[in-house]
Parts: structure tokens; sequence; C-alpha cells
């Protein structure tokens, strides 16, 4: 573990912070009880975020990676921030190019640098940016995906990155997010809310059972892997890593109380069932999956309808995480936006080659190019078929 360092003024003018690097895994093993005090005095924390998570995700997916935690210290030895990234190799044109990227990422909605409520997150995103300004011999991209809006220390990267000159940085928009605020006496009316328990009691007489935040790990884990791996066969469970990965989750102790699994059921077995997470604040509607045989009976539909009642009593927030599909915007028009910012060296001829696939197919998109493509396609078959009669 490395600590100190020096720069010369920059975007963000003086170092504010005591930097400590940690490179390796016994360095981060040490880390746990500071890293989640630190979690729990967050303005924005998530349960991605979190140590387990992080060294779960390590261990699975990111042999051959290194490690790059960048840790900001105040004069007391505190963690008042961490930027929890690692070096991974890719290749582009032949070329080998070093991302520095967060240790999790695919399998997490939400990324950031973790900051403690009440400290300066311009200073702290400075004093990142201008550490890995200083290391940059060492990286070829900084990508930055997922940082969501609803904390600020994502405007503050965004800001604060392009005012270095050599700097370059892309920004776009992930995806949507839409969440749902919850309150005790929240009782749902509309109509599709009316439907919903409309067909709740037509399928009392079937047995229905709706049991949220089951405990039965032993039970209902094995029986959604089965479920999920039916409704999206290219799926988390479809891939041995990823699935190891999620069993060490489900089994770590520290996570478990974190754990959402509910179910409904009917006919005497499962018909819709999730996976998710919860925290003191939100719920995080991660995983859901439905057996394809109870689709007529919209036996998700029932379940989401459930959770987001059942939780009302407990949680504020209900987060539908990434992606505005239409069921979602029916609970909430609350809605936020996930970016990602990609950051390099304007002459780095490996960072060119990173990006230049990705440019160019959202050039042609922006000049319509595959809409277009697709449209005269269109034309083509109707055109092939003949005349309509």
């Amino acid at each position: 573990m490395e600590a100190s360092w020096s720069r010369e003024l920059g975007a963000g003018g003086v170092v504010s912070f005591l930097v400590e690097l940690v490179d390796d895994m016994v360095a981060f093993d040490t880390l746990e009880a500071r890293w989640e005090e630190l979690l729990d005095d967050m303005a924005h924390p998530e349960v991605f975020y979190s140590w387990a998570w992080t060294r779960h995700f390590w261990r699975a997916f990111r042999s051959g990676d290194k490690l790059l935690v960048i840790l900001l210290c105040d004069g007391t030895g505190t963690i008042v921030a961490i930027a929890p990234l690692c070096i991974r190799r890719a290749r582009r044109f032949g070329l080998a190019v070093r991302v520095a990227e967060p240790i999790v990422r695919g399998w997490n909605d939400y990324s950031n640098i973790m900051v403690r409520k009440g400290t300066h997150r311009g200073r702290v995103v400075a004093d990142v940016l201008g550490y890995m300004r200083q290391q940059s011999r060492h990286w070829d991209v900084l990508d930055l995906p997922e940082f969501n809006t609803r904390d600020s220390t994502t405007l503050h990267v965004l800001n604060l990155a392009p005012q270095y000159p050599e700097w370059s940085v892309r920004r776009l928009v992930s995806t949507g997010v839409a969440v749902r605020r919850l309150s005790p006496d929240l009782v749902l009316k509309n109509r599709q809310s009316n439907r919903i328990r409309n067909r709740m009691k037509q399928l009392q007489a079937r047995g229905l059972r709706i049991e949220i935040g089951s405990k039965d790990f032993d039970t209902y884990w094995p029986a959604f892997k089965a479920m999920h791996r039916q409704a999206w066969p290219k799926g988390a469970f479809s891939d041995p890593v990823a699935e190891r990965f999620f069993d060490a989750l489900l089994a770590d102790p520290g996570l478990r109380d974190h754990i959402d699994l509910s179910v409904v059921e009917l006919d005497g077995r499962p018909a819709a069932m999730h996976f998710g997470f919860i925290d003191d604040f939100k719920v995080y509607h991660y995983m859901p999956a439905m057996d394809q045989a109870f689709r007529s009976e919209a036996a998700g539909s029932v379940l989401l309808h459930a959770m987001i009642e059942h939780y009302a009593r407990t949680r504020q927030v209900f987060d539908f995480m990434r992606g505005l599909e239409a069921y979602k915007l029916a609970y909430t028009d609350d809605l936020e936006l996930n970016l990602r910012l990609v950051i390099y060296r304007s002459a780095n001829l490996r960072a060119l080659a990173y990006n230049f696939t990705e440019i160019m197919r959202r050039l042609g998109a922006e000049l319509g190019f595959p809409k277009a493509f697709v449209q005269r396609l269109k034309g083509r078959t109707k055109d092939w078929r003949g005349p309509q009669q």
C-alpha cells in the first residue's frame, strides 16, 4: 500500500487529501472495516459499493487484472473517499489498451467514487483525477460506466476532467433509471393496480401464495435459478462464472440481510420470483423472472405489485434499476440517468483505437444510417411481396 503523493496545480487547485494506493489483494483484504464504515456514512450508498460485493466480483471476474484502489484520507487517517478501480487489458485493432475502470462492471447498475457525507465532492474528484493524471503512463483510457446523476460526484467528474488540456472526454447517456418514492400509507391507485388486485382475488381460488423477502434460500434459490434460465437462456445463470459469483453473494454472511428473494406461487409451484437487494433506505428490483406457463395470469405483475406495497411500510424508495420498460413507467415518472464517462489522452493511439468502433457506430446512428437501412430493407421486402390485397 502506497501513501502520499504530490502533483502540480491543475483543474482542482491544491491537493486536499492524503492518497493511499491499494494495488494487491493482501492490502485490499485489510480494508473491510474502514471500507464499510465509509459506505455507512455516504449520502448515496449502494449495495454494489460494498466491500463484499467488490471482493466477490474481483475473485470471479478479474483474474489477470491489476488493482488500482485509490483511498483519500484526511489528516487523522480516516478514509473520506474511495475510487475502487482496476486496470484491464483490452485489444483493439491489434493494439493492447490499458483500461482503468471500476472493479465492479457489468453486473452492477451503479458505479461511482465513494465519498463520505459532508466531504466536498469537487475536491475529492480533483484529487482522484489529479492522481490518475500523474499516473497516466500506466493507463490509456479511464472508462467510467453507470455513473448516476443522483450523485453529484458524477457531475464533478464531468466538469473537471475536460479542464486538463491533454485530456478528451466522451460522455454518453448509458440508460435511464426509474425510481418510485414509497411511504407507509402508500396505496397504489390506478387502472393497472385495480386490475392486478382483481387478478389476485381470482387467483386465490388456485392457492395464490405470496412471500416477500423469503429466507428459505435452500428451497427458493435453486428454483429461482432454474426459472431465470428458462426465461433468459443467455442470462446470468447460463454462465458458470456468473452463477458462482451470485452463489457467493447469497452465501456471504455480510450480504444475507440485504437479499430480497420473493415468490408468487400458483398451483403449488413458483410462478414468478425476484432476486434483488434491500438496505435501510431502498429496494433494488434487480432480477425478476416468471414461468411463462403463468404468463396469462400476470404472475410477474402480481409479484411486483405485492413487493411495492409490502416495502412501502419500511423503505423510502423502490429502485427499478436500469432501463425504462413500460411496466416500470406504469408505477412512476421519477427518472434519473446513468452516464458513461470515457477519459483519455487526446494524442494516445491506443485510446483512439479503443474509442473508434463505438464512435463510428454512434455517428452512424446520429446520421440515421441504421434506421434508414432498416426502412429501406422493409421497403424492399414490401416490394418483393407485391401489392397488398
